[in-house]
């Protein structure tokens, strides 16, 4: 992107969050269509403002009790933006924001090799920061996630020794093609519309097109 006009100028004081405020911004190219606009969220706030007004939501987690609570604070949203534009002729409807689930992935037969290979790069989601009532939603005990969360800030590299296998389980795919196309079966019925696969460092183009190529034809079965 390029600045045409007011370039950006950064305000705050030390201890507070650096903002950019921004105006006269545009992509220096024309796309071939309208490019869709997607919101991270971890929270319920941010879930809620994706549904008023974004074309999708990434957020994470396989649980289904928290993917029940994504769509409900999408739908949430959808209705505050129905009440704020009522007079309009193509009123603001949750199908308008696609749910997308951000998700790694790590496809073996022997299932705890699978999820010894995914706890380092699952201690990052375990031990963000994130609003602790979702930790339930997660279906992770909140006095474990919160040990992750510590070593995490603290850089200890034995961090991922306490991710634990409901964690994996929590934020990752792992496990044999068939059980992997299971999960994210559910996922679909649950309402969620994407699934967005991270295959950590040092996969080949190769590799990563066998996965596509199992999960596809597991999916069309």
């Amino acid at each position: 992107m390029s600045a045409t006009q007011n370039q950006p100028e950064i305000s705050g004081t030390a201890g507070d969050h650096t903002r950019f405020p921004l105006t006269g911004a545009r992509l220096d190219f024309t796309p071939p269509q309208p490019i869709p606009l997607y919101l991270a969220a971890r929270g319920p706030r941010m879930m809620s403002l994706a549904g008023e007004l974004a074309d999708g939501l990434i957020t994470h987690s396989l649980s289904l009790p928290f993917i029940e609570h994504v769509v409900e604070r999408v739908e949430l949203g959808a209705q505050r933006a129905q009440a704020a534009t009522a007079d309009t002729a193509a009123p603001r409807q949750p199908s308008d924001c696609s749910i997308a689930v951000w998700l790694e992935i790590f496809l073996h037969d022997d299932l705890a090799h699978a999820r010894d290979v995914l706890r380092p790069r699952c201690r990052y989601m375990v031990g963000g920061e994130f609003d602790p009532s979702m930790i339930p939603l997660y279906g992770l005990d909140p006095a474990a996630v919160m040990k992750v969360r510590q070593a995490v800030r603290a850089n200890d590299p034995k961090a991922h020794e306490l991710i634990t296998d409901d964690m994996v389980d929590a934020f990752s795919i792992c496990g044999s093609v068939d059980r992997a196309g299971d999960r994210i079966d559910a996922l679909r019925s649950a309402g969620v519309s994407e699934v967005i696969l991270s295959f950590g460092p040092a996969i080949s183009e190769h590799e990563i097109a066998e996965v596509g190529e199992a999960m596809l034809s597991f999916l069309n079965r």
